[in-house]
């Protein structure tokens, strides 16, 4: 909610100028930034480009268009948690008071940034490496079509794909691991998503590299390219998708790991807030699955409409809606504090 109010006063701000029309005579002055505000917001994004590249692909920061981080390493969350806790510091050392009203916005909106993604990294949400809307196969699948932020423009642009995509399956034999962890310690997917996931990997896994979606920017190879870089791009393409990325989407993560995620899958999942304001992770399983709701004390609405689930002729349609909604419980807790500060 702070978000959206921010981001509405921010719109709301930025739009008024436009309305009011001022006079040259009666314009405000712009007011610059607080060098020491402006200077740790050039950093933080110099830092979090580096961290982040495919963030900074899709911000048409173009320097890190070769790279691929391992987000799913305990190294990666140190390196994030890392430069979150730094900057946060860094932001407390400047003393909010003395800044005007627009730097003390951006001050806030930094700050709950900052304290929101330390929070994040608290919860064991990196067992759940992606789901069917959202996570690096899907990511990858749209900047690799090359009609993305991903440029194939000039031959190092593809040559950049292409040493991108060979850090792939390192991400994913991560994500396998990753989600075994989380077979252990019982944090899974409900099987409902888990089933809408397999099929969207086995339509990124063909067996044919030019029917696959990663064979996009060879169809589009500029006609300047001399016939020696066509030629060379093409077998390149075509080994990487056969070599890198197949086995990587295919057999291996869809075949081992979330069919076995399916099997031990949980019909729900959802959160309760304890004392020290961490987000427990509670399943409700299979049949069992009222029971353990009542058990844990879900609301009274979803208590009702799961009753009312056992006798009606649209139990499963209805059951899967909740699933879906469930899935996304963890960020329910954060969200309802957030309204309420």
């Amino acid at each position: 909610m702070k978000q959206l109010l921010l981001a509405g006063c921010l719109v709301a701000g930025l739009a008024a100028p436009a309305l009011a029309q001022p006079t040259r005579a009666n314009a405000p002055k712009a007011v610059a930034m607080s060098a020491p505000l402006a200077a740790l917001f050039t950093n933080y994004w110099e830092e979090q480009a580096r961290l982040y590249p495919l963030q900074a692909t899709a911000q048409g920061d173009n320097r890190y268009n070769d790279q691929l981080p391992n987000s799913g390493t305990r190294d990666f969350r140190e390196q994030q948690r890392s430069l979150y806790a730094r900057y946060q510091g860094q932001l407390a050392r400047i003393d909010r008071r003395r800044l005007g009203a627009a730097d003390q916005t951006s001050y806030d909106v930094f700050q709950y940034e900052m304290t929101t993604r330390l929070a994040g990294l608290k919860q064991p949400t990196w067992t759940m490496p992606f789901t069917q809307f959202s996570g690096l196969p899907i990511e990858l699948a749209q900047l690799g079509a090359g009609t993305g932020a991903q440029p194939f423009k000039t031959v190092q642009d593809y040559d950049n794909w292409l040493t991108r995509v060979r850090q792939f399956p390192a991400w994913a034999d991560t994500a396998v691991a990753d989600f075994r962890q989380g077979m252990r310690t019982g944090v899974v997917l409900p099987k409902v998503l888990v089933q809408k996931m397999i099929p969207q990997l086995e339509a990124l896994a063909v067996a044919d590299p030019t029917q696959s979606v990663f064979y996009g920017p060879i169809k589009q190879l500029p006609a300047s390219f001399s016939a020696a870089d066509k030629q060379r791009l093409i077998a390149a393409y075509e080994q990487a998708i056969r070599t890198q990325l197949v086995p990587a989407l295919g057999a291996e993560a869809a075949a081992t790991v979330f069919v076995k995620v399916l099997v031990t899958g949980k019909a729900a999942l959802y959160t309760r807030q304890d004392r020290d304001d961490q987000a427990r992770y509670y399943l409700a399983m299979g049949t069992d699955s009222l029971r353990e709701l009542r058990q844990y004390r879900v609301p009274q609405v979803v208590e009702d409409r799961t009753v009312y689930e056992e006798k009606s002729p649209f139990r499963t349609v209805l059951a899967n809606a909740f699933r879906d909604c469930l899935a996304v419980q963890p960020l329910l807790p954060r969200l309802a504090l957030t309204a309420s500060a």
